[in-house]
């Protein structure tokens, strides 16, 4: 779950902003904030005329002559159709949560004040090259005006809370950043599960419990390093430490592939791509073609940033998804017992750093004061796991975070050098300015080659593997450096012409640089790769049947054991009969998947029951921080389940009694939920999506905001990723496929994408829920690309100027 998911469930808080307006006629203002997008506009700032032309999808197409003008635009557009999302976003980034909603968020916004994200951001302006500083510039000038011209005509969400925006800076761009890399970087959180299975089962147990990549699973670059669980012995004084964030839940990913000309139908090369991400209204991504100076790109924007993150120029198409890669370390400090600011460091006493943040708390006189230390390390987060203020720490439980993303960086430099690359040489220099969140890039351009890089501030460590906390002051554990960018794994043109990269492992151990990682098993990497290697003439029809895949490999797995399950009554049988001629397809109308979903829970939950305690704390209702060590079990439980492997067991276990454990379990589950007609046990039943706003956990506000719940499949483990933890006690965030896209170099025109929600963050606009429709059937829109296609397409023009 991302911390951006986190700081969503504490938006109930809007039930007390409620009782605040008097009328709805704040909702009857619905239309009249919506902005001008057709005509002639006048606006200080610009240096020549741009051209805003939105097609029938809403997206904008962009024409102007300088790159300044360009992201003034692209500054403006944003501001226009997402200025809510941006803001919640910049204030999340900031710790700023609590001046418009009160002490209810005041967790939130320690927790980003401790880390420092602000303060590293504003740090990052002063690194910034000329160009990339003159673009976030004039990006920020473009939201400027657009507020200023829109003043007491703001979006809902602005007139509820009865505030208006301040204006955007420089760092309310770079923080964009910051919250992306949180969102995608929690390997911190696992180093404490980690710590809490070693107490309650023991190092040589825990070692053995540790998930392992399955054999045979597909390696991105498999000309290509192990891991080896590392036991410190200072970790047991952390046992009762807990996460303080409700529900760490690894279950974000993505898809990407890229196929070169003998596997397509037109000899030249394919590429898709689907960053698995929470959906949301409106939803993470923006879409924008840009053309301008030095710059003719299109794809999926992130509003409050400039550029586009995945898209494609005029002569290249790239895609992402999560490298996985550990780059946070936490430390065990030694302070001073005489001297509370002193710590200790290579048998010295160092003084440790305090930086005070007062956050502003609405409805309070007095701001709350976070005392933030932080040692060579990284800030001192120890408060933030435990629950407990700072004075109430116990000595030998100070922890220190190391994190990649808490020094300044050139993401924003990276994301403009990507959208001007024209080749392989060029996309390598940009991906080499690539810092954090690592990222798997895969690469097609225009001339048939195709590439992967790996791009990322990647620690080397002087000893351990960063799987658990290490001693913070002998020295030892030390990060020495960063592995260079040409060391990281890439590859051109690969002699099977095939690249998958789906959060699965990147290299086997023979790769020279230590890659740690908390992949995941594999199975959506398998099924991609099982898809690709049946046909030679793929296209983008068959690229987009297999965005929509739901055939579950593990499921397929689970299946083959049915026959062997006892039916003690007719509705066992009809349950077993079910499961065992089940075709692997996790559709909504399945029944077979249903079983299997329950069933598979169920044997996961037997057979880590001696671990139960530490994967299933949680804090807050919404889930589970196990979730994430689950799933990457799931091949090891499989596979002893098959061999009947009882000597992994705890002794007096087999895995027959397991197996007659979870099918009674599941058995009962099935028939609480769904009843006793298995004709009605459809998986889309109670698998469910709804696109939800922030305002949308309002009764009086759900039909305005929201649009659902629509029933889908899918799991964490199916191509068409559709992610709803089954056990939970509020209704959780459902993860899938934010974004889908697929790219033709040989014709740009021939390219389609889609995302779920729409253009609009504006419920009063015919773009706010749109594009629904089509992201619930797999189907997409084309990525209008040249002149002509855009004026066939084209539903509106504006022209701005500064006279």
């Amino acid at each position: 779950m991302t911390f951006t998911a986190r700081v969503d469930r504490v938006m109930r808080i809007f039930f007390d902003a409620a009782r605040n307006v008097t009328s709805l006629g704040a909702i009857m203002t619905l239309h009249q904030a919506l902005p001008k997008v057709s005509g002639k506009l006048v606006l200080p700032g610009l240096d020549a005329s741009v051209e805003i032309l939105r097609d029938r999808w809403g997206v904008p197409h962009i024409y102007a002559k300088s790159n300044n003008d360009l992201f003034f635009a692209q500054g403006y557009v944003h501001a226009q159709d997402r200025l809510w999302q941006m803001e919640f976003q910049r204030r999340i980034g900031h710790g700023q949560l609590s001046e418009i909603f009160g002490s209810r968020t005041l967790d939130a916004d320690r927790f980003t004040r401790t880390l420092g994200l602000s303060r590293v951001a504003q740090k990052e302006i002063e690194t910034l090259d000329e160009d990339t500083h003159n673009a976030i510039r004039s990006y920020a000038c473009g939201i400027n005006a657009w507020m200023a011209q829109r003043k007491g005509r703001l979006p809902l969400e602005f007139s509820l809370l009865r505030f208006e925006p301040r204006r955007w800076e420089e760092v309310d761009i770079l923080i964009v950043g910051k919250i992306l890399s949180l969102n995608l970087s929690e390997n911190w959180l696992t180093e404490i599960l980690r710590t809490r299975i070693i107490a309650t089962v023991g190092e040589q147990r825990a070692a053995e419990l540790e998930p392992d990549y399955p054999d045979g699973h597909p390696l991105t670059n498999p000309s290509r390093g192990d891991y080896h669980f590392g036991v410190s012995s200072h970790v047991s004084a952390l046992s009762d430490i807990m996460p303080l964030l409700d529900s760490y839940d690894a279950s974000n990913g993505s898809n990407a592939w890229v196929i070169g000309g003998s596997y397509s139908s037109t000899g030249q090369p394919l590429l898709a791509n689907d960053p698995h991400l929470p959906i949301q209204l409106p939803s993470l991504w923006y879409e924008n073609h840009l053309v301008g100076g030095d710059y003719q790109v299109t794809g999926a924007s992130i509003p409050g940033a400039p550029g586009v993150i995945i898209g494609h120029t005029e002569h290249i198409a790239w895609g992402i998804t999560n490298g996985k890669t550990d780059v946070q370390d936490l430390y065990i400090e030694k302070f001073d017992a005489d001297d509370p600011t002193c710590y200790e460091f290579c048998g010295e006493w160092r003084q440790v750093m305090t930086v005070r943040e007062e956050i502003i708390v609405q409805g309070q006189d007095d701001p709350f004061i976070e005392e933030v230390r932080e040692t060579l390390h990284g800030p001192i987060v120890s408060s933030l796991i435990s629950g407990s203020q700072q004075q109430g720490e116990k000595a030998d439980q100070v922890l220190s975070l190391q994190w990649t993303s808490l020094e300044p960086s050139q993401i924003c430099s990276a994301v403009l050098a990507l959208n001007r690359a024209q080749g392989w040489e060029s996309f390598t220099e940009a991906i080499a300015m690539w810092t954090s969140p690592v990222q798997n890039f895969i690469y097609a351009d225009i001339d048939g080659h195709i590439g992967y890089r790996l791009g990322g501030t990647i620690p080397i460590r002087k000893l351990g593997d960063g799987r658990l906390p290490v001693p913070g002051w002998t020295g030892e554990y030390e990060w020495t450096g960063s592995i260079p960018p040409a060391e990281l794994p890439a590859m051109l043109d690969p002699q099977g012409d095939i690249i998958v990269t789906a959060n699965n492992r990147i290299v086997n151990e023979k790769f020279p640089q230590p890659l740690y990682a908390e992949w995941d098993p594999g199975y959506r990497a398998a099924r991609i790769d099982e898809m690709l290697r049946q046909s030679s003439q793929h296209t983008i029809t068959s690229f987009a049947k297999m965005h929509a895949d739901q055939r579950s490999l593990p499921g397929l797995q689970l299946a083959s054991i049915a026959s062997t399950l006892p039916t003690p009554t007719d509705l066992a049988r009809q349950a077993r009969d079910v499961l065992s001629k089940w075709d692997g397809e996790l559709s909504s109308k399945s029944i077979g998947g249903t079983v299997y979903a329950y069933f598979c829970d169920n044997l996961m939950d037997s057979a880590y029951r001696e671990i139960a305690e530490p994967l299933n704390v949680v804090i807050r209702p919404g889930g589970r921080p196990g979730m994430g060590y689950l799933q990457r079990a799931l091949p090891d439980m499989l596979t002893r389940l098959n061999t009947r492997d009882d000597a992994w067991l705890p002794a007096g276990r087999t895995w027959d009694s397991i197996i007659l454990e979870a099918w009674n379990a599941t058995l009962q589950e099935l028939q609480n939920d769904y009843g006793s007609d298995i004709r009605r046990w459809h998986y889309g039943r109670k698998h469910t999506i709804t696109f939800r706003h922030t305002l949308g956990v309002l009764p009086l506000l759900k039909s305005v905001f929201n649009r659902g719940p629509f029933a889908t499949g899918g799991d964490v483990n199916t191509v068409c990723m559709g992610y709803v933890p089954r056990r939970f006690v509020r209704a959780p965030l459902f993860v899938g496929p934010s974004y889908r896209q697929i790219c033709d170099p040989c014709q740009w025109d021939r390219s389609i994408s889609i995302h779920p929600g729409g253009q609009s963050g504006q419920p009063g606009s015919r773009h706010y829920a749109d594009l629904i429709p089509l992201w619930l059937r797999g189907e997409y829109h084309p990525m209008l690309w040249s002149r002509d296609q855009v004026n066939k397409s084209v539903k509106s023009r504006l022209t701005i100027a500064s006279r």
